[in-house]
């Protein structure tokens, strides 16, 4: 984990990794990660160290990066998610009718054991018939993918970290555009904390080459970010908008993640 560790004392430095320590409830060394379970604050996945997903505090953000662009798109039938962390994101999307594949793309094979723990708010959905799970770097991945989807949905780590930034390059939203149908949507998460005002804008900025519409959600106040993107102008129409809130799993997980009902919710 991370600590302020100039601001402790010996004491002090030792209680915090002790108390990191007890809140480990499994752990395995992975082919590209170390990846464990904690349960300091609710239930969390590291990777390296880093919570990466959590299944409460980060389900605002993780369930809606996926719902938010399946509610605009008119009909969603396929979905790409780059990333399955504790599996919120493409377990939600499962549930939209109208789908009827979600191929996920992960770095690490022991992320999927570890998503296993997480069924209880992920919808199961390892054991999704819709959900296609492929290992690999999403670099070559989505290059190499011949399908074009409906959404496709990027939710790596923080793009401070060691090889992250690439999914955050003018080449890969150039791929991630050919791999989305004319009227598809794009779903980037990016925090907007921890990070320079700078470097937001950089993500912005690049995110607009490849895209000629570009949208910011927020998910979280704390500062979670869903940059939409698409090259066909989202047209919001409150009243088809309206009637989509009140379906399943939109509903539903409004209701969980955000505590509000209907498209005034929604917005």
């Amino acid at each position: 984990g991370r600590a302020p560790v100039s601001a402790w004392d010996t004491n002090s430095l030792r209680a915090a990794v002790n108390e990191r320590r007890a809140a480990i409830t499994w752990q395995a060394e992975g082919r590209e990660s170390s990846v464990a379970l904690e349960r300091l604050d609710g239930y969390s996945l590291l990777v390296n160290g880093k919570s990466d997903g959590s299944a409460i505090s980060d389900a605002p953000t993780q369930v809606m990066l996926g719902l938010i662009p399946a509610i605009l798109h008119r009909r969603p039938e396929t979905a790409l998610v780059i990333g399955l962390g504790t599996g919120q994101t493409a377990g939600w999307l499962a549930q939209v009718p109208s789908i009827q594949k979600v191929d996920v793309l992960e770095l690490e094979p022991v992320v999927a054991i570890a998503a296993e723990q997480f069924a209880a708010v992920n919808n199961d959905v390892l054991a999704s018939p819709k959900v296609h799970l492929i290992f690999g770097d999403a670099r070559e991945l989505v290059l190499t993918l011949r399908e074009r989807y409906d959404l496709v949905v990027s939710e790596p780590s923080n793009p401070y970290r060691a090889g992250v930034a690439s999914l955050f390059t003018t080449e890969f939203y150039e791929a991630v555009s050919a791999r989305l149908k004319p009227s598809g949507l794009f779903a980037q998460w990016v925090q907007a904390y921890e990070l320079s005002p700078r470097a937001v804008a950089s993500v912005l900025g690049t995110l607009a080459g490849p895209f000629r519409f570009v949208e910011t959600w927020e998910t979280l106040v704390i500062g979670d970010l869903v940059l939409l993107a698409s090259n066909i102008e989202l047209q919001h129409d409150v009243s088809v908008i309206r009637g989509r809130t009140e379906t399943e799993p939109y509903r539903s997980a409004l209701a969980y993640v955000w505590g509000v009902s209907g498209v005034e919710g929604l917005y």
